[in-house]
């Protein structure tokens, strides 16, 4: 896998001047090839993956790293694809275009993951930056939630026409929905149970119970069972408040979520369907409509018949890039391994919330899930080092 990383660079450099991705002028096909090739790249320089040690012998490891690589191959792929149905007028080129744009989102999430990876700041540095950026969307959500006031909005109608399409009291923050909020907060909360933070955890559960959104609080309810697990199992806390402190967040969790702000949602004709069925249902119908679109998905940026995401990037990723990219995801996510329970915690709550929620395609909640996860990768780094050298 090193050695392939290490060649493709130069790989894109030859091949660029071939490309035939479009019609009209022979450059313009040079700059998409250059926007694909920027894509493997970027991925290439991501971690390294390594022979550790397992009793007496050495096992390959497949790092996070080598995962997103080996998904932007096939995303770059799939690109090409594309480009040549169009040639072929097979396609419209704002289709292709289209996902290009994905691809260009990319590159951008690859770059900063990358960044984080080999960023030398301090792992506390880090979880302080993540819990002030936290604390100011919970000051500005206690003012609109708690006062109908928005700071932010206030400011921005300073210099243009701005307006909030929301209820008045609509806990937003910065980030113009509440849903957006709930996640932003919710992946954030482990972080806050550190000396010093803890005491804002109660106001940060109040907000994300203002936000009105189940699938923070169920996300939060499966971090909390796997900290609880982990906090038992190392003997930091007695097995009956262990048992009793999951009572009380399962039945909360079961409250909020399907009593108190349902995720059930409109009668149909058989019976109660949920808030987002219609737009799975066209997913799987699209999906289902041929085997190659079930294994290979729709391509890169297939748009759909709304003009927002689709409320889960799982079933996103299934859509675009079909069983193969969901593959790519749910690889990464088991090739994540950490020691941090703070980090272990925050990733369990991403895995959980992504499932009925477009965190990935939201600029602010995106780039503090690649602080996360690209600390835990770094962390692996840092402790491959010495196996590596010894190696050598």
């Amino acid at each position: 896998m090193d050695t392939i990383r290490k060649y493709t660079l130069p790989a894109c450099f030859l091949l660029v001047p071939f490309a035939i991705l479009s019609t009209g002028l022979i450059h313009i096909s040079h700059i998409y090839a250059l926007t694909i090739s920027a894509l493997i790249i970027s991925a290439a320089q991501g971690g390294k993956s390594a022979y550790l040690p397992v009793g007496k012998e050495r096992k390959f490891f497949l790092s996070p790293g080598d995962v997103i690589f080996l998904f932007a191959c096939y995303v770059s792929v799939w690109q090409v694809v594309l480009f040549i149905q169009s040639l072929l007028n097979k396609l419209s080129p704002m289709s292709a275009l289209d996902g290009l744009s994905a691809i260009i989102f990319l590159i951008v999430g690859i770059v900063l993951y990358q960044d984080v990876v080999k960023s030398e700041i301090r792992l506390n540095v880090f979880f302080n930056i993540i819990c002030v950026s936290a604390l100011i969307q919970v000051v500005l959500a206690y003012f609109q939630w708690g006062f109908a006031v928005d700071p932010f909005l206030y400011v921005i109608n300073l210099m243009f026409k701005a307006e909030q399409r929301l209820a008045a009291n609509a806990a937003t923050g910065t980030l113009g929905n509440n849903n957006y909020l709930a996640a932003y907060l919710a992946i954030s909360s482990p972080f806050f149970s550190r000396k010093y933070w803890s005491w804002c955890l109660p106001f940060i559960m109040v907000i994300i119970y203002a936000c009105a959104t189940s699938m923070a609080v169920i996300s939060l309810g499966a971090g909390a069972l796997v900290a609880g697990t982990m906090l038992m199992r190392d003997g930091k806390i007695p097995k009956q408040t262990y048992w009793l402190s999951l009572i009380l967040v399962g039945v909360t969790v079961i409250w909020y979520a399907f009593f108190y702000h349902t995720i059930i949602r409109g009668m149909g004709r058989t019976g109660y369907s949920l808030e987002r069925y219609d737009m799975w249902a066209y997913v799987y119908a699209a999906l289902t409509y041929s085997w190659q679109n079930m294994i290979f998905g729709m391509g890169p940026g297939a748009a759909w018949i709304r003009p927002y995401p689709l409320h889960s990037e799982w079933v996103s990723t299934a859509y675009q890039y079909g069983l193969i990219g969901a593959g790519f995801m749910a690889l990464f996510l088991h090739r994540i391994r950490t020691q941090n329970l703070l980090m272990l915690t925050s990733t369990v709550i991403i895995a959980v919330n992504i499932m009925g929620n477009s965190a990935l395609h939201f600029a602010p909640q995106a780039f503090l899930i690649i602080i996360v996860l690209g600390l835990i990768e770094r962390e692996r780094n840092q402790e491959i080092g010495p196996c590596r050298k010894a190696e050598r």
